[in-house]
């Protein structure tokens, strides 16, 4: 899996060196390489994404705030990673369109556990909105604790009612402590909030 070299910068490296320990949230300006970091980080969990045996393997999650950032935050990962990855968002008939399957012509609708188990068995990482990942655990087609790691992209967004806060509360809190995935938030200084800052890599 290191066929794409990354060189990062050294406090990219620090942050990253970090976040293999413990759960991290990076705050850094625009264009300062946050999603490089999960590049990075899912680079180096790669063998529990990549295991034979399907009851030890693990998966990855990138979740972001609205639909462009899933597109944009997607082809970062794909350009630094060998890793199979998956592109989700919500549409208005199920739980989510699953975008330029990379084994299909055309989307495929994840409507169901057998539909998902599908994407499983194909993909490492699923890039998503925050509402389809917390739909994805309320109706048990996923299990968290067979999550490696869970990445939030603009973390700030957290108000009461937001997914991000509700995928923490019903299924991160309750799931027991030597089974809970390793979380990385990725958030801008205050400066930065008012609006959304264009992807960077």
């Amino acid at each position: 899996m290191d066929s794409k070299m990354m060189i990062p910068r050294v406090y990219q490296a620090e942050i990253l060196e970090h976040a293999k320990q413990r759960n991290t949230i990076a705050v850094l300006g625009t264009g300062s390489g946050k999603t490089l970091i999960a590049a990075l980080l899912l680079k180096h969990l790669s063998p529990t994404l990549l295991r034979e045996d399907v009851d030890e393997r693990r998966w990855a999650f990138f979740i972001c705030n609205v639909v462009p950032l899933v597109y944009q935050q997607s082809a970062v990962i794909r350009a630094h990673t060998d890793l199979r990855v998956a592109i989700v968002h919500g549409d208005d008939k199920g739980i989510g369109l699953l975008a330029e399957d990379s084994r299909r012509e055309k989307n495929s609708a994840c409507n169901s556990a057998a539909d998902w188990q599908l994407q499983f068995d194909e993909h490492h990482v699923f890039v998503m909105t925050a509402q389809v990942f917390l739909d994805l655990l309320r109706r048990k087609y996923f299990e968290l604790r067979k999550a490696s790691l869970i990445a939030f992209d603009e973390c700030h967004h957290c108000p009461s009612n937001h997914p991000y806060r509700q995928i923490m509360a019903e299924h991160y809190d309750r799931t027991r402590r030597d089974l809970i995935p390793q979380i990385l938030g990725l958030s801008a200084p205050p400066i930065f909030m008012s609006h959304t800052p264009p992807v960077d890599p």
